[in-house]
């Protein structure tokens, strides 16, 4: 599957840190994409991740929750797709074949925020985030 776009914005939060805004969602980012994501504060982006990036156990220090609710549910043998509703839209996660839930379960997908992009929504050109 493609990678997932969702439109959000870069916005710091009281303490001064950039997040990435999708809806009533924030998402913390890691320490080393402060900088570049701070200095498109206020900005309206396209948040781009890839589906093996998503998953529903946190990825070490660099995971940022949200909530999701399961739409489809697609096995493939090897690997299950799925396909979740949330802030900001749609996301399609590349998950193991053992996954079990069904449509309707509301559930908290992982983000590894260590592995998005950001685009302009204008033109769809790459925007520094590292």
């Amino acid at each position: 599957p493609p990678m997932n776009f969702l439109g959000a914005k870069v916005a710091r939060n009281a303490a001064g840190q950039a997040e990435i805004v999708l809806g009533a969602a924030r998402l913390a980012l890691p320490l080393e994409r402060q900088t570049a994501c701070g200095k498109l504060d206020g900005r309206a982006v396209e948040f781009g991740i890839r589906p093996e990036d998503i998953t529903l156990e946190a990825v070490g220090n660099a995971s940022a929750a949200l909530a999701a609710t399961v739409v489809v549910v697609e096995p493939l043998g090897a690997e299950t797709l799925v396909i979740f509703q949330c802030e900001g839209g749609e996301l399609t996660a590349r998950l193991p074949p053992t996954f079990a839930l069904a449509p309707g379960q509301q559930v908290t997908v992982q983000l590894d925020m260590e592995k998005f992009h950001l685009f302009d929504p204008q033109g769809g050109a790459v925007l520094p985030s590292r």
